[in-house]
């Protein structure tokens, strides 16, 4: 059985902390949440939506990225989330666009080289939230890692 979640924690508020969060908070966040694979990489969907009225969110004009500790960038993929197709979208995405929010986000998931980094985005601070939507990995409840025959 898996569990749908949505939630803004502190640590991932992109319009609390500016235009920088810290990968390492992303992270653990993502350690118990389902992954999906995106160009051959673990990685687990944040749902962007902008702050400012009448101003979209830009893939071009946000640059989400990875900066490295060591000063590297790495490029994140964002999608629309009105590309997914209605019949394909899950509960929570359905809800989450019904919100207002416009994008996916694709976080890689536990990377090395990436711990000590941060998201950035070149966005004005307070001008864009982020939030998870996916599913927790594993099982819960009665029963719970007993094999299914």
């Amino acid at each position: 059985m898996a569990i749908m979640i949505t939630g803004s924690s502190h640590a991932l508020r992109a319009d609390e902390a500016g235009s920088s969060i810290p990968y390492n908070s992303v992270n653990r966040t993502m350690e118990v949440l389902q992954s999906q694979k995106v160009d051959g990489v673990d990685c687990v969907p944040f749902y962007i939506k902008s702050q400012l009225k009448g101003v979209p969110v830009s893939a071009k004009k946000a640059n989400f990225r990875i900066r490295t500790w060591d000063g590297e960038s790495e490029p994140l993929k964002l999608t629309l989330l009105s590309e997914i197709p209605e019949e394909k979208r899950t509960e929570i995405e359905k809800k989450l666009a019904g919100d207002g929010y416009t994008h996916v986000l694709w976080i890689p998931k536990g990377v090395k080289r990436f711990l000590d980094g941060n998201l950035v985005h070149d966005m004005p601070k307070g001008s864009i939230t982020m939030t998870q939507g996916v599913g927790i990995s594993g099982s819960i409840g009665p029963g719970a890692g007993k094999k299914q025959e």
